[in-house]
Formats: structure tokens, C-alpha cells, sequence
């Protein structure tokens, strides 16, 4: 499967959790400004309903969390079908079957090698110089 593909899977797969993150998000939103005005009413409010505002704003304050909780779980659970298709430890299908490393004598003989084949060649260019200029 090339890469399109998979993030095509991928982005489908995480696409309902990420609805339902930002579903949440948006519910933890929009208890913010009932929040603000509880906060609000129980600072005009008299010393004997303070109780049962205070214990309203806990409820409404919980409620916020738990859809906050709720949306960064979404959210992680969308995330992890999708970011892993960046891993770049995943095996290359384009790569060289049967790819070995050379042993390391070999490594110097060939590079001896090349280094004998620079140096005739720059002597051919010495003798094409001289020959040139004599």
C-alpha cells in the first residue's frame, strides 16, 4: 500500500474521533459564559445563597472537565490512527532486496584501487600537458 493510500485510511479512520474531540471542545466551550454568569450571580448574591451556588458551579465546573477529558481522549484515539503513518522506522518497499554491507578489507581494497586509477589518470594528464607544451 503506497503512502497515499494509507493516509487516506488513516484520516478516515481518525476523522470520527477527531468529530467527536471537537464536539467536546465545543461543549466544554459553551458552558464557559453559564460559568462566567454563575460566578457572576454568586458575587451578588446573599450570604445564605452563596451554598447552593457554589455547590452549582462545582457541577457545571465538572461537567466542563469531563467534556475537556472527553476531547483530548478523542483526540489521542484520532491521533494515533494518523500519526503513525509518519514513522520513518517503517521498512522501505522500494529498497534493494538483499542489501549486505561489504567487509571492510574489501572496502579498502576498492578504494586503493580507485585511488591507483586517479593516479594513472593524473599521469596521462601530465604527459598530455607536457606533450603540449614541449
Amino acid at each position: 500500500m503506497d503512502f497515499a493510500a494509507r493516509r487516506a485510511t488513516a484520516i478516515e479512520t481518525a476523522t470520527p474521533n477527531w468529530q467527536r474531540a471537537e464536539a467536546e471542545r465545543a461543549s466544554a466551550l459553551a458552558l464557559g459564559k453559564p460559568l462566567r454568569e454563575l460566578e457572576q450571580t454568586i458575587s451578588n448574591a446573599a450570604i445564605g445563597d452563596k451554598a447552593a451556588l457554589h455547590a452549582q458551579l462545582r457541577e457545571l465546573k465538572t461537567r466542563q472537565q469531563a467534556h475537556e477529558a472527553a476531547a483530548k481522549a478523542a483526540q489521542a484515539e484520532g491521533d494515533a490512527f494518523y500519526w503513525p503513518i509518519y514513522n520513518l522506522d517503517l521498512k522501505n518497499p522500494h529498497a534493494a532486496e538483499g542489501l549486505e554491507h561489504a567487509d571492510p578489507k574489501d572496502l579498502v581494497a576498492a578504494m586503493r584501487a580507485g585511488e591507483e586509477d586517479v593516479l594513472r589518470l593524473l599521469s596521462e594528464i601530465e604527459a598530455l600537458v607536457a606533450e603540449v607544451q614541449g
